[in-house]
């Protein structure tokens, strides 16, 4: 019964959380522009292609290249994947109207239409997200309010309401996967008898992240840090399941690009040469996209961690979330456009928030776990300080869903890709625009 109880509280929670995201108008198809057409280039005809559509050129070198005579899409088609499933029910829908959809896109670019499909998709995938982080909290915490109040950070207090939740971007596919990786790894915790599925499921939802996101390497690489330190001896079957899941990956990619390694995945496109403390400081500190900035309650599971480093009580997996956190920052500020283009907020960095999230999570266990009056105190802190920062956090990403004011911003009264040192400017900070 208490199980049923609390599926139906993140339920609740998860409904919620879709409708304050549906009606949140921001919409921010950029990068994600052509997504409707290519998922029902995919659902109708089977591939990956938008030779179908006349507005579509090649020319378009931010969206498109030119592979074997077949225009593709530049970015990960992982996300697309996905949110199939949503199109399919809405091609269904709209054929028993006696509309067809296939048909209508072909006759028109990407419009209002296409949009709020995608930013209807999108929400859904989030709330969903949030659901999975709910139904892990409570996992992990036992706690209804502490799960509640790790859920809502994720949900409002991060680039998930923001960025996520307003288009297809390539982070909301990764983001959604990361969850239900984090999910079935904590669930491994606590299970003896579902531990090898569920590290198997943990396996393959990390690994179908890199498809996303190819800087999800490093959150694969920790993963297996993690596995060859505790888990020698089912090692070998992880690293199986990991490798079938990463075969899987190229084959889709060398049958949707011609090639298992798309341009998007090039290591090109990231270099040390692009690497400086003013990149570093810009992903964390600047006034436009630093990660301190838009999400300040980071600040403190980051300070308990520091502080359990000096006095050498720090636990092994606090230790990996800290390493993924500290390489997802260095290669976002080893990207020359480490800004994220037209983008709100630290765009680049939301899978390490998402990684913040699991941190809150292992110290909020770690201090119900520990009662004493000194702790006790400790943890009122710790607390107050989340519900602070992340209200604070809260208000910058509900700018960043509710007014179109701040993402006109990278391109008034200069373009930010041309002019980067608007960046640093105190003066016209974007969650400030109205």
């Amino acid at each position: 019964m208490t199980v049923v109880k609390h599926v139906l509280i993140g339920l609740a929670l998860s409904l919620l959380v879709l409708n304050i995201y549906i009606n949140s108008p921001v919409e921010t198809s950029y990068d994600s522009l052509w997504t409707t057409h290519l998922a029902f280039s995919l659902i109708r005809s089977g591939d990956f292609d938008f030779n179908e559509y006349p507005t579509v050129s090649v020319e378009d070198y931010h969206f498109f290249v030119n592979k074997n005579n077949k225009i593709v899409s530049f970015f990960p088609v992982g996300t697309v994947l996905l949110s199939v499933p949503f199109y399919k029910w809405i091609d269904y829908n709209q054929d028993v109207r006696g509309l067809d959809m296939y048909d209508y896109l072909k006759r028109h670019s990407p419009n209002i239409t296409a949009s709020n499909m995608e930013q209807s998709i999108a929400s859904s995938l989030m709330a969903i997200s949030v659901f999975v982080v709910f139904l892990m909290s409570m996992r992990w915490l036992g706690s209804v309010f502490f799960s509640l109040l790790a859920s809502l950070i994720f949900a409002f207090a991060t680039p998930v309401w923001s960025v996520a939740s307003r288009a297809l971007w390539s982070h909301t596919g990764s983001i959604f996967l990361l969850t239900l990786s984090g999910a079935f790894l904590l669930g491994a915790e606590k299970s003896k008898k579902h531990k090898p599925l569920l590290l198997s499921l943990a396996t393959v939802m990390v690994v179908l992240s890199y498809m996303m996101r190819p800087t999800n390497l490093v959150i694969i690489a920790a993963f297996v840090f993690y596995y060859l330190i505790k888990l020698k001896v089912r090692f070998l079957l992880l690293f199986v399941t990991a490798g079938i899941t990463f075969g899987v990956i190229l084959l889709v990619h060398s049958f949707a690009y011609g090639t298992p390694f798309p341009p998007y995945f090039a290591g090109s496109r990231i270099g040390i040469s692009s690497l400086s403390v003013q990149t570093i400081a810009g992903v964390l500190v600047s006034p436009q996209r630093g990660l301190f900035i838009y999400c300040s309650w980071i600040l403190v599971p980051l300070a308990v961690s520091l502080y359990r480093l000096i006095v050498r009580k720090i636990l092994l997996s606090e230790v990996m979330l800290l390493g993924v956190m500290l390489m997802q920052v260095i290669v976002v500020a080893a990207f020359p456009h480490w800004w994220g283009g037209h983008s709100f907020g630290p765009r680049l960095l939301t899978e390490t928030v998402v990684v913040a999230v699991f941190l809150v999570l292992l110290q909020l266990g770690r201090f119900l776990q520990e009662n004493n009056r000194r702790v006790n105190k400790a943890f009122v802190a710790y607390i107050v300080a989340l519900f602070v920062l992340g209200s604070v956090s809260t208000l910058i990403h509900y700018k960043g869903a509710n007014s179109q004011a701040v993402w006109v911003w990278n391109v008034t009264p200069m373009n930010v890709d041309s002019n980067p040192d608007r960046l640093w400017d105190w003066n016209d900070i974007q969650f400030m625009r109205s």
